[in-house]
């Protein structure tokens, strides 16, 4: 995940996950795999991967009536049964691995915790109790919905609490993966100016970190064809009109999506 990595031998790469609650870490996860073991969509085609247990409601194409879409063995740290609750109950680290990489995943609750502000503390002491078992994490990656406009309520409450108990050369590794961004032709949307407005002011006040934002630390993606793989295999058995696929093809399949996921983590996105 991360382009300054060397993978010319086996290597164990760790990356945290941090966002708000509902912003598509869980998912990320699994289409990360997915994009990985898999050279293109059709190949993944009634197959798959899930580390983690998924649920949603879609449209039926055929009645669109809401039907509830699940795959995934049931995880007691995993909420997919209550989808007004934040999904993720405590960090877990997940791992995926390869010919060239030994990939640790750590997924962890969202911010802004429909169990409100306490719970959120009690997350983030989790968390960073969590991390202080590894000896290394490679990349911190902030998740992050376009057009979010109040991003900085989440991303400031994220790192003032990690730049206050991790050295400030954390900054090097924080990376901004952007979810759901389709429908902002794969750009940060209005999201970006707020971030950036925001990345100002912690350079120019305290805790005076400087975090780079630009093309190699920012990624824009879609998961959606991973939800379609999801939707269309049992018990689910969705069945979608094939003039869509197009869609989740080109969702797979672009350019930039390539350049991380072909290039065995060479570039996160």
């Amino acid at each position: 995940m991360i382009n300054y990595l060397t993978l010319s031998k086996k290597r164990e790469i760790t990356i945290l996950l941090l966002g708000q609650s509902g912003v598509g870490k869980s998912t990320f996860i699994n289409a990360l795999v997915n994009y990985l073991s898999f050279e293109n969509m059709d190949e993944a085609n009634g197959q798959p991967i899930c580390l983690i247990p998924v649920s949603f409601t879609i449209a039926d194409p055929m009645t669109v009536r809401p039907v509830s879409v699940a795959l995934g063995d049931q995880d007691f740290d995993e909420n997919t049964e209550d989808p007004t609750k934040s999904a993720t109950k405590i960090p877990k680290c997940y791992k995926f691995q390869n010919d060239n990489i030994v990939l640790n995943i750590i997924d962890t609750p969202g911010v802004a915790d429909t169990a409100g502000v306490d719970k959120d503390q009690t997350h983030m002491q989790n968390i960073l109790d969590f991390i202080s078992n590894y000896r290394e994490i490679n990349a911190f990656c902030v998740l992050l919905k376009p057009n979010d406009a109040k991003v900085d309520v989440v991303f400031k409450y994220c790192m003032f609490q990690l730049f206050t108990h991790l050295n400030k050369s954390a900054a090097n590794n924080i990376l901004f993966l952007f979810t759901n961004s389709r429908s902002t032709h794969y750009l940060p949307g209005d999201s970006g100016p707020a971030l950036i407005s925001l990345l100002d002011q912690i350079r120019e006040r305290p805790p005076n970190v400087d975090i780079i934002y630009n093309k190699k630390t920012t990624y824009c993606f879609d998961s959606e064809s991973f939800r379609y793989l999801v939707a269309s295999v049992p018990p689910n058995n969705i069945q979608f009109d094939p003039k869509y696929k197009s869609s989740y093809v080109e969702s797979w399949d672009r350019v930039e999506i390539n350049q991380l996921y072909k290039s065995k983590l060479e570039y996160l996105e």
